[in-house]
């Protein structure tokens, strides 16, 4: 992150910026961001015993508070469908002759929701022992070290990542998009990750995510019904299941 560090202007006001600044700053922006849907183009690419592997289609996001649901298609066929909240997270994987449903399994996309709505851009840092240098904001929790750049006007995410002894998450938000808000201008509409690359150490992968439109009007998504893992069983009928929820 070092190489990527804002000059200029930029780079004079990060280094001015206090910690309690910084944790006001993504507060009051993601404060705006609790309920979201959205919609855009998602790419996998992964490796495993089998060779490379790439699956593209179109997505649907959902955001309630804590939990997220994603819902993947191509040509209206199903191929994936994740979400989870921070208790449980779970994956319908439709990509083969049969329909995998895995839950709370360590190895799968986006095991930790926490963590992936603060390598969104959704969430602000955790808390923890925060210093800045040179514009590059760190925070230190109890097993973890995140590393953060933010754009200075709009706050939003430019570069995030997060690595314990195991594990290394890095995020980096190539372009900002606007979340619409109903019924306001678009001048105040909050900018938040719109091309997103995220690479993880956890599933040896990388997913990209385009997101082409988000809003935070909800009214006419059906939202009791995306996040109940129940319900989308039946509906997806899985003819295996991994894993129990806690």
């Amino acid at each position: 992150m070092t190489s990527c560090a804002p000059k200029g202007d930029t780079e004079s006001r990060q280094k001015k910026i206090t910690p309690d600044e910084i944790r006001s700053e993504q507060q009051n922006r993601t404060a705006l961001l609790n309920e979201l849907v959205g919609r855009g183009v998602i790419e996998f690419h992964w490796h495993d015993e089998d060779g490379k592997h790439r699956v593209q289609g179109d997505f649907d996001f959902w955001r309630l508070e804590n939990a997220i649901s994603l819902r993947v298609s191509k040509a209206g066929e199903g191929l994936m469908w994740m979400g989870g909240d921070e208790k449980n997270h779970w994956m319908f994987d439709m990509l083969g002759d049969e329909t995998t449903l895995s839950i709370n399994q360590q190895d799968v996309i986006f095991s930790d929701i926490l963590d992936t709505l603060v390598l969104l851009g959704l969430n602000p840092l955790p808390k923890g022992n925060m210093t800045i240098d040179n514009g590059i904001v760190t925070v230190q929790t109890n097993d973890r070290k995140w590393v953060a750049m933010f754009e200075p006007t709009t706050h939003r995410v430019l570069e995030i990542e997060v690595e314990d002894e195991l594990h290394h998450i890095s995020a980096l938000h190539r372009k900002g998009i606007k979340v619409e808000l109903m019924k306001k201008n678009s001048l105040v509409w909050p900018v938040t990750g719109g091309l997103i690359d995220i690479e993880s150490t956890t599933t040896d992968a990388m997913t990209k995510i385009d997101f082409a439109w988000i809003s935070t009007d909800t009214s006419e998504e059906r939202m009791d019904r995306v996040f109940d893992l129940k319900f989308l069983q039946r509906a997806l009928k899985p003819t295996k299941i991994m894993g129990l929820s806690q």
